[in-house]
C-alpha cells in the first residue's frame, strides 16, 4: 500500500488525530479526559493499524485472519447457546452503557468493562479512519471536519471544553495542512530534493507549537469580549421577532407546556430554559400573581390537578375573606385576650378591618402571543370577568378556582375584573392570621351551646308560667340559628379543603416530614409553622434555572431538600406545599405567571415566559387561600403594607394606637399610604446605597492616590539638587499652560513666552525671572543659588491654583496627577 504520510512524521500525526477522537469520545463515556489511558489505546490501535496497512500481504492476512474469526464464532454460537447468550449479553451491556450515557438513566450493573470495551472499539474505528483520510491526498478537510463535529458531539454530551485536545487539533490541523501543500508543491516539482516532508514539518513543528500553546494556556478573562452596543440591538430583534412572530398554543396551561419539567411524563425537575414570547400586556396597580393551574396531588414527583367542573371556587373563597369573622362569637372564644388585641378582634370581626387588611383593585389583561382558554387570573376574583365591550365572559369554573373561557383566546383579545388583594406585609395581618387556628369548630361549640342554653331558658320558663318576651326570643334564637348556618357552611368547606389539600402518598420519604417538624417544633399555631418553612426554604436552598436532573429512583421533594439543595421555583413550592401537608396545614401548589418588577408610567406590565412561575397557598380559616412565597428571588414579592407603612421603622404601637391613626385619615379623607412596592424594592434600594458606597469608595481612592503621588513628586523634588529641582518644576509649569491653552507659539523666544504669560497671569516672582532662571540652568550649566530655588518654589505654587482655577472642571478628574500631571 503506497503511503503519503510521511514515514514517522506521518505515522506521529495520524497518532495524534486518533488521541483526540478517541479522548472526545473518552470524555463523554468516563465524563472527563483519561489521557493517559487514551493514549496507550491509541499507541496500541494506531500502531497495529498503520503496520497492517504497511505491507498488502499484512493487510491480507488480517483481513483473511477476521473473516476466519467471524465465521468460526458464528459456527459456535449455531453449536452453543451459552455463547450467543454470552455475547448478546455482551452487546445488550454496551446498549445499556450508552443508554445512561445518552438519556442519564441509571443502570443497576458495573459499567466499567463496557467503558473500556467502548473505548477499544472507538479508537480502533478512529484509528482505521485517520489512516484512510489522511492516505488520500484531498482528504484533509474531511479528516477536519470530522474531528470538529466529534468536538461539538462531546461538548454537547458533557459540556467540557477539553482545551488540551483542542490545542492538539489546531497544532494537528496547521502541521497537515502544510503537508497537504507540500504535497501539492511536490507534483509540480517546486519542492527541493533535499528536504523531505518528514524534516519540514519536524523543523515548523516548533514554530506552531508555542504561539498556539501561548494564546490558549495564557490567563483569560471569565467573560467573553463584550460589545453591549451591538449585544442590546441583536436581542433587540430577536426579542422583536420572538414576540411577535412566535407563540404558544395551549387548552390547559401548565409550566411544563412553558418549558419547565417534561411534558410528556410531566416529572417534576431537570434544567429550563424559558422562552422570551410576550404572552400578556397587564395594566394594573400593583404586581401581582395570574394563577393558571392548581393542582391537589402529588405522588411520584409529579403533581396532578382536577379539571372536574365546579360551582363558585372563587365567589366562596372571596366569601370567606370578607365576611369568615363575621359570625365569630369574639367576647366568648377569646376570653383572656389583652384589651387592646379583644378591640383588634372585634374590628376583625365586624368588618372594620376589612378595606384595611383586604383592600380591592382592578386589573386589565391582553393576550399577546398565546392562543389558550386560560383566564389568568388573580387570587380571589371578584366575578364577573368582563370583555373589552364590558359585557360578561362566558366562563366556567373548575376545582381549584381556575377559569377557563368557553372560547379560546387570541392575540388581541382584552378582559378586566377587580380582585381583592391582601395586603401581605401588614402586621395586623400576620397577627390575625395566628387566631385562625380551629376558628369554627370553636365557634359552633359555642354558639351551640348558647343556642341550648336559651332553648332550655324557654322551656323551664314555659312550664312554670313564668313571663318572658316570646317574640324576642323566638328572634334571637332565628339570629343565632342563622350565624350558626353560616358558620356550619364555612366549616363544611374548610373540612372539605382539609379533606383534599392534606392528602400525601404512601411512599413519602419520611424523612421529608421529620424535617417539617423539627423545623416547627417550637412554634403553635399553623401561620407561624407556615411562615417558618417558607423562610427555611429560602434560606437554606439556592436558586438555578439549570439543575441536574432527579434519578429516576429519587423522590424530587427528597433529593432538593437533602442532596443537591438549589433548584427554581418548582423545587421550593413543590416542598413547601408537601412539608406544609405533613403538619396537617392545607397547602396547594399553584402555576402562572408573577408581574415583573419593571412596569411603564401608566402601569402597564409586559409578562413573558421568563415570568412563569409556581407558588404556593395556604389556607386558613377565616380568610380564606393566600399565597406564599419561598422561592428565594422572589421573596417579598408582595409584601404590601397599609397601616403599618405609616409608621416610622422599628415603631412598636398598640393596636388601638393604630386604628385610631387609620380612622383618623380615613375621616379626614387622607388615605393611608399603600406600599405597593415590595419588600424586594427596598433591596434594590438597598442595593442603591451600596453603589453609591462604592462610588464614594472609589472616588475617595482616588482622591488618596492622587494625594500620594503628589506627595511623592514633591519630597522627590526636594530631595533633588537644586538645579535639578527647577529644571522639573519649571518643565511642570510649561504643561500647566498648555493645559489652560497658554503654548510657545512657532518662532517664539523663552522670554518672550514669559512676558506674555505675565501679561496673562499676576505672578510674584514673576514668570519672566523664573524663565530667566532656568535659561541660566538649562542652557548655562550654571547653579543657582537658595534664593533663586525659593523664587521658582513660589511660582511653581502660585501658577499651580491659578491654572487649577483655570481649568475648569477638568480640576474634579479622578488621578488628576496621573491624567494631567497637575
Amino acid at each position: 500500500m503506497k503511503h503519503k504520510l510521511g514515514g514517522v512524521s506521518g505515522f506521529i500525526l495520524g497518532l495524534f488525530y486518533t488521541v483526540v477522537i478517541s479522548g472526545l469520545m473518552g470524555t463523554v463515556i468516563y465524563g472527563g479526559l483519561l489521557l493517559l489511558k487514551v493514549f496507550a489505546f491509541s499507541l496500541l490501535a494506531f500502531g497495529a493499524v498503520y503496520l497492517v496497512s504497511l505491507s498488502r500481504t499484512a493487510f491480507k492476512v488480517v483481513l483473511i485472519f477476521l473473516i476466519t474469526a467471524i465465521i468460526f464464532t458464528a459456527v459456535l454460537c449455531l453449536l452453543n447457546e451459552s455463547i450467543t447468550e454470552a455475547i448478546l449479553n455482551e452487546f445488550e451491556g454496551i446498549f445499556r452503557q450508552w443508554q445512561r450515557i445518552s438519556v442519564g438513566l441509571p443502570v443497576d450493573f458495573d459499567t466499567s468493562h463496557y467503558d473500556e470495551v467502548s473505548l477499544a472499539v472507538i479508537t480502533l474505528v478512529a484509528s482505521v479512519a485517520v489512516l484512510f483520510l489522511l492516505n488520500r491526498h484531498n482528504s484533509f478537510y474531511v479528516l477536519s471536519g470530522v474531528v470538529f463535529a466529534v468536538f461539538i458531539f462531546a461538548w454537547f454530551m458533557t459540556l467540557i471544553e477539553n482545551r488540551l485536545l483542542i490545542v492538539i487539533f489546531m497544532i494537528l490541523t496547521i502541521l497537515t495542512y502544510i503537508g497537504k501543500v507540500y504535497r501539492q508543491k511536490s507534483k509540480l516539482g517546486l519542492v527541493h530534493d533535499d528536504l523531505p516532508l518528514g524534516n519540514m514539518l519536524l523543523y515548523t513543528a516548533p514554530v506552531v507549537m508555542i504561539p498556539v500553546m501561548i494564546a490558549f494556556f495564557i490567563p483569560k478573562s471569565d467573560y467573553p469580549i463584550q460589545w453591549p452596543w451591538l449585544d442590546d440591538r441583536i436581542n433587540n430583534v430577536i426579542t422583536y421577532f420572538e414576540q411577535r412572530f412566535n407563540y404558544i398554543e395551549l387548552e390547559n396551561f401548565s409550566l411544563s407546556s412553558v418549558g419547565f419539567s417534561n411534558e410528556k411524563t410531566r416529572r417534576l425537575g431537570g434544567p429550563v430554559n424559558p422562552s422570551n414570547i410576550e404572552v400578556f400586556k397587564v395594566k394594573t396597580k400593583n404586581r401581582t400573581y395570574l394563577r393558571g393551574a392548581v393542582y391537589y396531588w402529588y405522588d411520584d414527583s409529579t403533581w396532578t390537578r382536577s379539571n372536574s367542573l365546579a360551582q363558585n371556587v372563587n365567589d366562596t373563597d372571596v366569601n370567606e375573606t370578607r365576611k369568615g369573622w363575621k359570625d365569630i362569637p369574639v367576647d366568648e372564644l377569646f376570653p383572656y385576650e389583652t384589651e387592646d388585641d379583644m378591640e383588634f378582634l372585634k374590628s376583625l370581626s365586624n368588618g372594620e378591618l376589612d378595606m384595611l387588611l383586604f383592600p380591592s383593585y382592578s386589573i386589565d389583561i391582553e393576550i399577546r402571543n398565546m392562543i389558550t382558554n386560560n383566564i389568568f387570573l388573580p387570587l380571589k376574583p371578584i366575578m364577573p370577568i368582563l370583555l373589552d365591550n364590558n359585557k360578561t365572559m362566558p366562563v366556567y369554573e373548575l376545582d381549584g378556582g381556575i377559569i377557563l373561557s368557553d372560547r379560546r383566546l387570541r392575540r388581541g383579545d382584552r378582559y378586566h375584573l377587580s380582585y381583592i388583594q391582601p395586603m401581605y406585609g401588614e402586621t395586623l395581618l400576620k397577627k390575625a392570621l395566628n387566631y385562625s387556628d380551629n376558628l369554627y369548630d370553636n365557634a359552633l361549640r359555642i354558639l351551640w351551646n348558647k343556642r341550648l342554653e336559651i332553648e332550655q331558658e324557654y322551656l323551664i320558663n314555659l312550664r312554670e308560667n313564668e313571663p318572658q318576651d316570646d317574640d324576642k326570643t323566638l328572634a334571637e334564637l332565628e339570629l343565632l340559628s342563622q350565624r350558626i348556618e353560616r358558620i356550619e357552611a364555612l366549616n363544611k368547606n374548610s373540612k372539605e379543603v382539609y379533606g383534599i389539600y392534606t392528602s400525601l402518598p404512601n411512599d413519602l420519604p419520611p424523612r421529608i416530614g421529620e424535617l417539617a417538624r423539627e423545623i416547627t417544633q417550637d412554634l403553635k399555631t399553623r401561620y407561624e409553622k407556615t411562615t417558618a418553612i417558607e423562610k427555611y426554604l429560602r434560606e437554606n436552598h439556592a436558586y438555578t434555572l439549570t439543575p441536574d436532573y432527579v434519578p429516576v429512583d429519587r423522590d424530587f421533594i427528597d433529593y432538593f431538600l437533602f442532596d443537591k439543595k438549589e433548584g427554581y421555583c418548582t423545587y421550593y413550592a413543590t416542598s413547601m406545599a408537601v412539608m406544609l401537608r405533613t403538619l396537617g396545614i392545607p397547602a396547594r401548589y399553584v402555576e402562572g405567571y408573577v408581574l415583573p418588577p419593571e412596569h411603564t408610567a401608566d402601569n402597564v406590565y409586559t409578562v413573558t415566559n421568563n415570568n412563569a412561575h409556581a407558588w404556593v397557598e395556604v389556607y386558613f380559616e377565616g380568610f380564606g387561600w393566600l399565597v406564599f412565597e419561598p422561592t428565594t428571588i422572589y421573596a417579598g414579592t408582595m409584601d404590601y403594607k397599609t397601616v403599618s407603612q405609616s409608621f416610622p421603622a422599628g415603631t412598636s404601637l398598640s393596636y388601638l394606637d393604630m386604628i385610631e391613626h387609620y380612622r383618623q385619615s380615613q375621616s379626614s379623607g387622607q388615605s393611608v399610604p399603600v406600599d405597593l412596592t415590595p419588600v424586594q424594592d427596598t433591596e434594590k434600594n438597598n442595593h442603591l446605597i451600596l453603589i453609591c458606597i462604592i462610588l464614594g469608595g472609589i472616588a475617595i481612592g482616588c482622591i488618596f492616590i492622587n494625594l500620594c503621588i503628589v506627595l511623592a513628586g514633591e519630597i522627590r523634588i526636594g530631595r533633588a539638587k537644586k538645579e535639578k529641582s527647577v529644571l522639573i518644576r519649571y518643565n511642570r509649569m510649561i504643561n500647566w499652560l498648555s493645559l489652560a491653552d497658554y503654548r510657545l507659539l512657532p518662532g517664539e523666544a523663552p522670554r518672550e513666552f514669559a512676558a506674555r504669560i505675565d501679561s496673562y497671569f499676576d505672578l510674584s516672582p514673576s514668570f519672566a525671572a523664573i524663565t530667566t532662571i532656568f535659561i541660566k540652568v538649562r542652557y548655562g550649566n550654571k547653579s543657582v543659588t537658595d534664593s533663586e530655588a525659593d523664587m521658582v518654589r513660589k511660582t511653581y505654587k502660585t501658577l499651580k491654583r491659578k491654572i487649577l482655577k483655570e481649568i475648569g472642571i477638568k480640576r474634579y478628574v479622578p488621578l488628576r496627577i496621573i491624567l494631567l500631571g497637575i
